[in-house]
């Protein structure tokens, strides 16, 4: 084996090639096809432009008739140049910086187009690689070294990340969920499978700036979707973004901004090409709604957990704690009609992988003798914003034993007389207050 079958050997997954593949004759009666061409291997950069000497080693694969009849290493110097020998009327497939699983036997060149790359060569991270794919002319042969421009193109997109519109924001984890795993080298805009990974990257300690290349993702017909983790001004957030499709050779730049009050995620595709722009942030559109999961509720207590109410029995009830699962944290702006007894803590925060969760715990006393139901309201806002906009709404159920009595020769009588027919007007005894302490002092009121 010569010196080129030896240095593809190392460049393939299988560590051999196809019998006959190295050499650099022509299958049997096609000699006269053999035209050596000059080429121009280029790629584009994030600009936009055509960029030359970034390329090192270039695989070549050389089909004639849906056969492969050679492969080569190309090394184009620094302004791109380099030649090849070629069949007239061949198509040549050009990939670089990945492998591929290329098997011994004869390949086809449908196999080489089904062929797909991903498995086992993600590092947090998709595969970088370019490739090509350039129909050489018939007759070329009739012209001396024909010069052949081969435009590589990225076969992944990138992330990068910028946070320099305020220096209050703080970066601590980016999550990629639902990234395809496998993709097509030569084929574009065709989804290989089902099969998706995660990445993540971690910032320690939290990042604030530029920083290009965070992740690479294959190209996805379906929806990627991105999370991301932070703070802005020690307010934790968490936006998520849904990218509808991502395509390969497109970088998406995904930039945090403080707009007004509120935080926001943008995503502008930028050059290798031109794109629109997706847009994610903290879901101020719904509901600051009670989390059941989270929730602590004690025995007797019931939730409407569509509408936020809380009805407490009137034994009343202790350490009950209510929870919000949301993109950033929640706070207590004001409670209303809060009565003697009650007892609110001040909101807690923590921290999952749904999201960020707030909660305060409730303590209600039970009624006493007398006691009318009663309700009191917690008003709730996101913390990246200036106004409240929902509430938590505590009914506390009355007392069941509403009319103070006394037994009389045998019989149960009220306490005292009834002032009207209308309930508003009775008299009843206040908690911890006897009905002799009433006739005592309160006498004019009590008298009937």
């Amino acid at each position: 084996m010569n010196i080129f079958c030896k240095k593809i050997s190392v460049l393939l997954l299988c560590g051999t090639l196809f019998g006959g593949a190295c050499s650099d004759d022509a299958p049997s009666g096609e000699d006269s096809g053999q035209q050596t061409y000059s080429l121009v291997v280029k790629s584009i950069t994030a600009s936009g432009e055509d960029s030359f000497g970034e390329l090192r080693e270039v695989s070549v694969f050389q089909f004639s008739d849906g056969i492969l009849y050679r492969t080569q290493l190309l090394n184009p110097k620094q302004d791109g140049t380099s030649s090849i020998s070629a069949l007239s009327g061949s198509r040549l497939y050009f990939l670089s910086e990945v492998q591929l699983p290329v098997q011994e036997e004869s390949l086809t060149e449908e196999e080489l187009c089904n062929m797909a790359i991903g498995e086992g060569l993600h590092d947090n991270s998709a595969p970088d690689f370019m490739s090509a794919v350039v129909q050489l002319e018939n007759g070329a042969e009739t012209r001396s070294n024909p010069e052949v421009s081969v435009a590589m193109k990225r076969g992944v997109a990138r992330i990068d990340l910028n946070t320099t519109s305020d220096d209050k924001i703080r970066i601590e984890e980016i999550i990629v969920e639902d990234a395809p795993a496998e993709t097509f080298p030569f084929q574009e805009g065709v989804a290989v499978s089902d099969k998706t990974v995660k990445y993540s990257k971690t910032f320690e300690p939290a990042f604030g700036g530029e920083q290009p290349n965070v992740f690479r993702i294959f190209e996805s017909l379906h929806p990627v979707h991105i999370v991301l983790r932070g703070a802005y001004d020690g307010i934790p957030i968490r936006l998520k973004m849904e990218l509808p499709r991502i395509e390969r050779n497109k970088v998406y730049e995904l930039s945090v901004l403080n707009v007004g009050t509120t935080m926001e995620g943008v995503f502008e595709i930028k050059p290798w090409e031109e794109g629109e722009t997706v847009t994610g942030k903290p879901d101020a559109d719904h509901r600051i709604l009670l989390d059941a999961s989270r929730s602590v509720i004690p025995e007797g207590v019931s939730v409407d957990y569509e509408n936020n109410i809380v009805e407490v029995p009137m034994t009343g009830v202790d350490g009950m704690q209510l929870a919000f699962l949301a993109d950033t944290r929640i706070d207590i702006a004001s409670a209303e009609g809060v009565v003697d007894g009650v007892m609110l803590t001040d909101m807690t925060v923590s921290e999952e992988a749904e999201g960020i969760v707030s909660s305060f715990s409730v303590s209600v006393p039970a009624q006493g003798s007398g006691r009318l139901g009663y309700s009191f309201m917690v008003h709730l806002k996101n913390a990246l914003m200036t106004g409240s906009y929902d509430f938590v709404e505590v009914r506390v159920a009355p007392s069941d034993k509403q009319i103070e009595t006394v037994e009389m020769a045998g019989n149960v009588w009220m306490a005292f007389n009834a002032r009207s027919r209308d309930l508003e007007d009775q008299i009843y005894p206040l908690d911890g207050v006897t009905v002799e302490d009433m006739y005592r002092t309160s006498w004019i009121n009590t008298v009937g």
